[in-house]
């Protein structure tokens, strides 16, 4: 499992913006499977001792757990870093200026407008624009 959220391709914004379609649906089950992992939490938290309840809560967690693996493996396959699975935030490997950089998207956006450095996260968003990638 150490190889979760990971990748090795470096892409081009181009690259980027077309892969978009796909990743879309990805995040947007990212996102839901995030959200019924969190319910559960919260259940499985509240419960007091109803054995036949908790195992069949704990069953369910731990589908929704490996449908969240899977589906982030399935963005890693498309290039992209899951870095938010509550707000759908995702990171693309580029260059720019000769320096490995993020290509940032987020649930939500039209298309891809923003890099930033591998450092800088989210708050150090530019425009693409301004990139010399």
């Amino acid at each position: 499992m150490d190889d979760l959220n990971t990748t090795s391709q470096i892409l081009d914004v181009d690259e980027a913006q077309r892969r978009l379609a796909d990743v879309r649906g990805v995040v947007d089950a990212i996102m839901a499977t995030t959200r019924e992992i969190a319910a559960l939490q919260q259940e499985l938290r509240a419960m007091r001792s109803d054995g036949e309840r908790d195992a069949e809560l704990r069953d369910r967690h731990g589908r929704a757990q490996k449908a969240f693996r899977e589906k982030v493996k399935e963005l890693n396959d498309l290039g992209a870093v899951l870095k938010d699975p509550m707000t759908g935030l995702i990171d693309f490997y580029t260059w720019v200026d000769g320096e490995l950089a993020f290509l940032c998207w987020q649930h939500g956006e039209d298309s891809i407008e923003y890099w930033h450095g591998i450092e800088e996260g989210y708050r150090g968003r530019k425009p693409v624009s301004d990139s010399t990638s």
